[in-house]
């Protein structure tokens, strides 16, 4: 931006001025005072293309010095009121419900159910044993040995001496010197500072809750259960054994035992579960809390400073020359005889006992046990479920709902004023002398008799000026109208 103020004020005070010389033609202009009231190109063909020299060497640059304006940021700082809102507790108080329990004894009905045994008939299926006798025909494998001739190859081992080459490896110890670095312990005291903590004993008072136990009693109804014997008469089937006399085939008799299952009256006694209603002092204990003070004996450890001499054991590395022994392991070779065992075979002929399993066929006579179903009558006991109903007293938790006072601490936003500073950023003025380009004159060999009366700085209008032949005009080196 001050690049570009400076370059305007530059050109413009350069165009005013009229500090630029003038050229001899210019482009798109006609030559005026010369006689040449034609175009340019006519212009230039007459009078000044013989008028017109080769330009000199452009002159030095000359510099002058302006006084310019420039703005900078500077920061200051400025108080402003701003409004700030902060929450402030306030103690409310307000009405609330609470559910307060309250226990009512109420009457209820029950229904309990009881249980009752009774004595159903039924008919059911009993598979009975019986014996029979039939006829079976098995194979019976036996076994004959038999006595068979066979050959066989055995290995029979032989030793015989030979001569091996065996490589022994000898041990032998050589001195060799060698060095070594020996850490040696030295003890060196040193002054260290060691925090020490020493425990202070304090008396502190604190409050704590204590449970008082409290003896109540209360009449309680309860459902005790009442056993009940008695006697039922029940049919059990019974397994007895009861000699039988048989005849087998060839006429000879014989007694068997038959297994023979029968139905036996049995009496057994039965205990019944009777409920009954009965009411019993029942004490509990309730717990009361109550709040007590007391002192108790609080350890703080409190840190000390002390300085202490401690013995600090430091190693020092210490060179050494020493010898050891270094054991090395030398080939030798020797010839040894070893006896070998080698293994020959030899034919040799022998004699074995077979086996063999020969089949037989004979008839038994086997006694099968077959089951015959027999249909039978019996009593079972069949237990029901009755229901009965009975009215007990409960104690029924209700909830009632109470009006009380409480407090609360609510937040109410507050606003102030709050004076605070700020930074503010200004731009300010200042006065600045810098070094500005001026501009040589434009001398192009063009003189008063060559026919072009223009200057050479003008623009075919007689302004004289920064675009007319000064700083942003090109120098053309062909020609002054080219």
């Amino acid at each position: 931006m001050t690049r570009s103020l400076t370059t305007s004020l530059l050109a413009a005070g350069l165009f005013f001025a009229g500090l630029l010389p003038a050229s001899a033609c210019h482009r798109n202009r006609g030559c005026s005072g010369g006689g040449c009231a034609g175009p340019a190109e006519s212009c230039c063909a007459s009078s000044c293309a013989t008028a017109c020299a080769p330009a000199p060497a452009p002159a030095a640059p000359q510099y002058v010095e302006q006084t310019v304006t420039r703005y900078k940021q500077e920061m200051s700082e400025q108080e402003v009121t701003c409004a700030v809102t902060r929450m402030v507790q306030k103690e409310e108080k307000y009405t609330c419900t609470v559910m307060v329990p309250k226990t009512v004894q109420e009457q209820r009905t029950v229904t309990c159910y009881k249980q009752v045994s009774e004595q159903v008939p039924y008919t059911c299926t009993v598979m009975v044993p019986k014996t029979v006798q039939e006829q079976r025909t098995v194979t019976c494998y036996k076994q004959v040995s038999e006595q068979v001739p066979y050959t066989c190859t055995v290995m029979v081992p032989k030793t015989v001496q030979e001569q091996r080459t065996v490589t022994c490896y000898r041990t032998v110890s050589e001195q060799v010197p060698y060095t070594c670095t020996v850490m040696v312990p030295k003890t060196v005291q040193e002054q260290r500072t060691v925090t020490c903590y020493k425990p202070v004993q304090e008396q502190v008072a604190y409050n704590y809750t204590v449970m008082v136990p409290r003896q109540v009693t209360e009449n309680v109804t309860r459902t005790v259960n009442k056993y009940v014997q008695e006697q039922v008469t029940v049919q059990v089937p019974v397994c007895q054994i009861v000699p039988k006399t048989v005849t087998d085939a060839c006429g000879n008799c014989s007694t068997v035992c038959e297994r023979v299952t029968c139905m036996v009256p049995q009496t057994r006694c039965v205990t019944k579960c009777v409920p009954e209603q009965v009411t019993v002092p029942c004490t509990r204990v309730v717990c009361e809390a109550q709040q007590r003070q007391g002192t108790r004996m609080v350890c703080k450890m409190v840190p000390e400073q002390q300085t202490v001499t401690v013995n600090v054991c430091r190693a020092e590395a210490v060179q050494q020359q020493s010898m050891r022994t270094v054991c090395k392991v030398v080939p030798e070779q020797k010839t040894v005889t070893v006896n070998v065992c080698k293994m020959e075979a030899v034919q040799q002929q022998g004699m074995r006992t077979v086996c063999k399993v020969v089949p037989e066929q004979s008839t038994v006579t086997v006694n099968v046990c077959k089951m015959e179903a027999v249909q039978q009558q019996g009593m079972r006991t069949v237990c029901k479920v009755v229901p009965e109903q009975s009215t007990v007293t409960v104690n029924v938790c209700k909830m009632e709902a109470q009006q009380r006072e409480m407090s609360r601490t609510v937040c109410v936003p507050v606003t102030e004023n709050v004076t605070r500073k700020i930074q503010v950023c200004k731009m300010v003025p200042y006065q600045e002398t810098v070094k500005c380009l001026v501009p040589t004159a434009c001398d192009t060999g063009c003189g008063s008799g060559s026919g072009c009366g223009t200057s050479a700085c003008s623009d075919g209008g007689g302004r004289q000026g920064l675009f007319g032949g000064g700083l942003l005009h090109r120098n053309r080196s062909a020609g002054c109208c080219n």
